[in-house]
């Protein structure tokens, strides 16, 4: 199959699409399965990270295999970044249904299971109780229903689009396939 015969910014699309389904469809799970809240636990979150992680490595060999089997570097690069940001709008678009549409309520449950947890792991490691409070009442200073709010999560874009773009430098070393070279004349 040639090069001409592939619409990459639909590829990008489907990409983009398929990443950001299964980071979805995994945040959903969590949610419906713990009652309303987005906590894990450790193992469950390392899972979810290997699967996603594995989502992204699956679309940049599936690509490079419909474009012939081999990739730059560079061409890895562009196209797992350009993938990745189409996945981070429509997850974006999805937070800001799921924490102002769906469960407005949300962003203060994330709140308190923070704190139950800086509490629990301060306490598993021998805190002093005035570093337990100094840590707790950090996390209440903090503006939950603003983070999670439409202008909050577009505010943190800049520093998504650059854990994408360093994200993606690392994970185009193994999707790439440069094409044998021989410097054999014939």
């Amino acid at each position: 199959m040639g090069a001409n015969t592939i619409n990459y910014n639909e590829e990008v699309l489907k990409g983009g699409l398929l990443i950001s389904g299964v980071s979805i469809l995994i945040t959903m799970l969590t949610y419906i399965i713990n009652d309303g809240r987005l906590d894990s636990g450790f193992w469950l979150s390392l899972l979810t990270i290997i699967i996603n992680i594995g989502v992204v490595v699956y679309v940049g060999i599936s690509f490079r295999n419909v474009i012939g089997g081999f990739m730059t570097y560079k061409e890895t690069l562009k196209f797992l970044t350009l993938t990745l940001l189409v996945a981070y709008l429509v997850g974006t678009i999805f937070n800001m249904l799921l924490y102002n549409v769906i469960d407005p309520d949300l962003p203060e449950k994330m709140k308190a299971y923070s704190i139950e947890t800086t509490e629990a792991i301060s306490l598993w490691f021998g805190a002093p109780p005035e570093a337990i409070d100094a840590g707790i009442a950090e996390i209440q200073e903090q503006d939950f229903e603003e983070q999670f709010s439409p202008m909050g999560l577009i505010k943190s874009a800049p520093l998504g689009v650059l854990g994408i773009f360093i994200f993606s430098l690392i994970v185009s070393i193994f999707v790439k396939k440069e094409e044998p070279f021989s410097d054999r004349i014939n």
